[in-house]
């Protein structure tokens, strides 16, 4: 979620209060709808990865998710490899602590998104 965002959600009743309810503006089975916004996000913020690797021109990409997307596709033939490159960058990044690398554990996350798009198109196309 990033600033400016807005979601909704639906718990259903047995998450919730389930079949006793809160009375009595709550009735027993009913589903909870929670309307929320970001208004603002408090200390370090990154923005939203809007890439489409798998669009012709990749207009939401900056130059360097471009230059990635080239890499990937170059290096990596198929879903199980870029898979396998995903997995390796999520291990990386989970030895970085909090504060050392944020910048670096930033784009690791921003890397496997790209992936994950790349992986869901190669296995599509099969």
């Amino acid at each position: 979620m990033v600033e400016g965002d807005k979601w909704e959600m639906y718990i259903p009743s047995e998450l919730g209060y389930g079949d006793s309810g809160s009375p009595p503006k709550i009735g027993g089975g009913d589903a909870l709808i929670f309307k929320m916004e970001i208004l603002e996000i408090q200390g370090g913020k990154v923005p939203a990865v809007k890439c489409d690797p798998t669009t012709e021109d990749m207009a939401d990409c900056n130059d360097k998710e471009m230059a990635y997307v080239e890499k990937v596709k170059s290096k990596f033939a198929g879903a199980d490899a870029m898979t396998e490159e995903k997995d390796r960058i999520g291990k990386i990044s989970k030895d970085l602590k909090s504060g050392q690398g944020d910048e670096l554990a930033a784009w690791a996350k921003r890397r496997m998104l790209i992936l994950e798009k790349l992986i869901v198109a190669a296995r599509d196309e099969l």
